[in-house]
């Protein structure tokens, strides 16, 4: 269920409504937000950042099922924040791509058709994001 988008409560409602139910919700939305779904009862979430960097996923829903959502908090303003405005703005699913590719996980960035492919300056601009905001150090040549 994707929820960072209108009908935003109706996600929280779903969430109390199941989670005696034996029912799985998987949140495809951003870190804040599966913040507050955690708590109501959501138990994953699709990390917008996982593709490349796992271990920082892991790490934030670790800080929630420690019940430190301050903590978790600030790594979605550290990282996610950082990450989405470059990733909106570059083109989402070529931002995730380039992203693939400039850390040695993927062999190319070419979205399938219909979607255009990344301009040279869009993917500098996920490298210097990445380097920014995660530290990455990017040494792979394009």
């Amino acid at each position: 269920m994707k929820n960072d988008g209108d009908p935003f409560y109706e996600f929280y409602d779903l969430i109390r409504k199941t989670r005696e139910n034996q029912f799985g919700l998987i949140s495809g939305g951003q870190m804040r937000n599966f913040v507050y779904g955690y708590q109501l009862g959501a138990v994953a979430f699709l990390c917008t950042i996982a593709p490349f960097r796992p271990d920082i996923a892991n790490q934030f829903y670790n800080l929630l099922v420690q019940k430190r959502y301050d903590d978790a908090w600030q790594m979605a303003f550290r990282y996610e924040e950082q990450w989405l405005r470059v990733a909106i703005e570059v083109d989402w699913l070529g931002a995730i791509k380039s992203a693939l590719l400039l850390h040695g996980l993927y062999s190319n960035n070419r979205p399938s058709p219909p979607m255009p492919e990344g301009t040279p300056e869009s993917v500098e601009k996920v490298r210097q994001v990445l380097e920014r905001t995660f530290g990455t150090i990017i040494r792979a040549a394009l």
